[in-house]
């Protein structure tokens, strides 16, 4: 991510026609850029349903190359997405994702 943090905690939702566990809030520990733990509810999410910040930026990255309308914030200091809305219509039956990041909090 372009503040160089590389282990962090952070609440992640997404907002899509998805089952609950998928939306969120999913807790998310990521140490060394890489998912180390993730829970909803307390229990194991649902593997895949967390992303890394990084991984935000990959999901950017594609909807630009595939030309999929997005809508996309950032922290205003430290340049990670805030909130990513991709209007994937002509992709997914449901028509829509977004993506939140809550409560970002670096490891020390």
């Amino acid at each position: 991510m372009p503040s160089g943090i590389a282990f962090y905690e952070m609440r992640l939702e997404r907002q899509c026609e998805c089952l609950p566990e998928w939306s969120g809030p999913i807790e998310v520990t990521v140490e060394n850029r890489l998912v180390t733990s993730a829970l909803f509810e307390g229990q194991p999410a649902p593997e895949g349903s967390a992303l890394t910040i990084d991984e935000l930026f990959d999901e950017i990255e594609v909807s630009i190359a595939r030309g999929v309308e997005n809508e996309v914030t950032y922290h205003p200091d430290r340049g990670y997405p805030l909130t990513v809305r991709l209007d994937l219509d002509a992709m997914a039956v449901d028509g829509g994702l977004s993506l939140n990041v809550l409560g970002l909090a670096p490891i020390e």
